[in-house]
């Protein structure tokens, strides 16, 4: 009778780790596939897997980052790829105090107006995403972030962006 319960248990949770895995990987959420920037009016897609390589050198422009890119100057777009790979905050501490900061909930509340992964405006998978590559790695790039976000197509309002910074 004890050697039937143990087999049952062992069963049992067999199956049931089993299902909580199978489960888990359909719930998965996918990083972001698109980047969409809305500029003066326009809106223009890019793959974040061929910005993420346009700024590494791993590969030059293609069609949908071209017409983007032909929309800079030569001088912007080193801007560009700077922007994407410098670090937001170079101190991982200090990242995290400002996220969990009044003032750091008040950007991000503003920001998000501005910045929407597929339809959520909140902020708090922004704010839940840096926090998690904080976890993981000393510093988070802007490139890392947007390719971490949980969204299908990432936003942007850039008109919107600046009229906040030059407020």
């Amino acid at each position: 009778m004890r050697l039937r319960r143990s087999k049952f248990k062992i069963v049992s949770i067999g199956l049931l780790s089993s299902l909580i895995c199978a489960l888990s990987t359909c719930l998965q959420v996918k990083s972001a596939e698109r980047l969409e920037v809305k500029f003066e009016g326009m809106s223009i897609p890019i793959p974040i897997s061929e910005l993420a390589d346009w700024a590494q050198k791993k590969r030059y422009e293609t069609k949908e980052l071209k017409v983007w890119l032909n929309l800079i100057d030569k001088k912007s777009r080193k801007g560009v790829i700077k922007l994407l790979k410098a670090p937001l905050l170079k101190d991982r501490s200090m990242a995290r105090q400002l996220l969990r900061s009044w003032s750091g909930q008040k950007l991000l509340d503003e920001l998000s107006d501005f910045i929407r992964l597929d339809d959520d405006r909140s902020g708090k998978k922004v704010f839940s995403t840096f926090e998690e590559l904080l976890n993981n790695q000393t510093q988070v790039s802007t490139l890392d972030l947007i390719q971490a976000l949980p969204a299908s197509t990432i936003s942007i309002d850039f008109d919107g962006l600046l009229s906040l910074f030059t407020k």
